[in-house]
């Protein structure tokens, strides 16, 4: 009975021990299970939640590069479309404002040419019309003078004729008072005749006095006239050459008025130049200014290339990052589970204690029933 006893005791405290022993290796098999289980739900659930993230960086990055490229091209196809309307703009006004000033400076020069042919065909007019009238002076001049010179050899003539004439009646009253002496002997008949004869040459001869003194009267008076003529040809004259020397003038000042107008025509037409080179310039500061504020937009354009450049190296950096931090999550997640392997390896170790413990007591027990058996035996 003992022997069985012991056998039976010896079976139960295998069979204890064999199911103690199992169910060590199954819950340590199913600790591992569950450990590696769990760090690999843990891992999977960090990569699907940190490659979720990427894909929303990435698609989030995508998108903002797509935006920023829409706008930049956007802002650069607006940019070139103003830049193209402010040149088409700029030169419809500035082709405007050339044709008016071409307008403005062939008015100008057509009126300056103008009111020049009017300056000459005047001048050439007044100059003929002057030339025609002193020819016509002149000529009337001539005539006058040779008139009064004939009319002066002829009053000469006169008086030397009145002179002959009155030496002439000298010698007749000496003849007659000559022959009046003489003759104081002749007969009465024969005096009478001389006297009749004497006093018929000598009405003769007043007659012929009073026609020399009235053709000198007369010759007297045409002279006072040809004086006056004379005279007021004089101031005619004068006046001729006052009004000549008075359109010299004229013409000196047209002929300055020309030069002033030519100056004024070359002005223009500098000016002209200046303002079309002026115009020109404007134009190609305007293009130089739009070629600038292209250039400033390509180096934005550029610039927000870098950015993006920046931000994709800064998400590259941040996806690093991430991805060393999931390391660093698996790294604790790893931990936590070597911590709760630890744990459970030290619950394991503290059923092992039990275990040992309930051996101890399975011996002492033993040592009791065998002390009992003795015991027994005993009495």
């Amino acid at each position: 009975m003992e022997e069985k006893y012991k056998d039976d005791l010896q079976n139960e405290k295998a069979v204890m021990n064999e199911n103690h022993q199992r169910q060590i290796e199954q819950l340590m098999h199913r600790i591992n299970i569950e450990r590696q289980s769990a760090a690999e739900q843990e891992r999977e659930f960090a990569r699907q939640r940190y490659q979720k993230q990427l894909e929303r960086d990435e698609m989030e990055f995508a998108q903002q590069k797509r935006k920023i490229i829409a706008e930049l091209e956007e802002r650069k196809d607006l940019a070139l479309s103003q830049m193209k309307e402010e040149r088409h703009r700029d030169m419809d006004e500035a082709g405007k404002r050339e044709a008016l000033l071409r307008k403005a400076v062939e008015a100008e020069r057509e009126k300056a040419a103008e009111s020049v042919e009017e300056v000459k065909r005047r001048g050439a007019v007044e100059m003929a019309q002057l030339k025609e009238r002193m020819a016509v002076e002149k000529e009337e001049w001539q005539e006058r003078y040779m008139s009064k010179v004939e009319t002066e050899m002829r009053t000469r003539e006169k008086a030397f004729k009145e002179k002959l004439i009155q030496e002439r009646d000298a010698e007749i009253e000496l003849v007659i008072q000559r022959l009046e002496s003489e003759s104081n002997s002749n007969t009465s008949e024969s005096t009478r005749r001389q006297r009749l004869e004497m006093e018929r040459m000598r009405a003769e001869a007043a007659e012929e006095v009073k026609q020399v003194r009235d053709a000198h009267t007369a010759a007297v008076e045409r002279s006072l006239a040809l004086e006056k003529e004379l005279r007021e040809l004089s101031a005619k004259e004068e006046e001729a050459r006052r009004k000549l020397l008075k359109l010299e003038t004229a013409g000196i000042a047209r002929e300055n008025l020309l030069k002033q107008q030519k100056t004024e025509l070359s002005r223009l037409k500098v000016d002209e130049e200046t303002l079309s080179e002026n115009i020109r310039q404007n134009f190609e500061d305007e293009i130089t200014r739009k070629d600038t504020a292209i250039q400033h937009l390509r180096d934005q354009y550029n610039g927000l290339l870098a950015q993006l450049d920046a931000e994709r190296q800064k998400h590259l950096s941040d996806v690093s990052e991430a991805n060393n931090q999931k390391e660093h999550t698996l790294q604790l997640v790893e931990a936590r589970v070597k911590k709760a392997l630890g744990a459970k390896d030290e619950m394991i170790g503290t059923l092992r204690g039990q275990v040992e413990e309930l051996a101890i007591r399975c011996q002492n027990l033993e040592r009791l029933i065998e002390k009992q058996r003795v015991e027994l035996l005993g009495e």
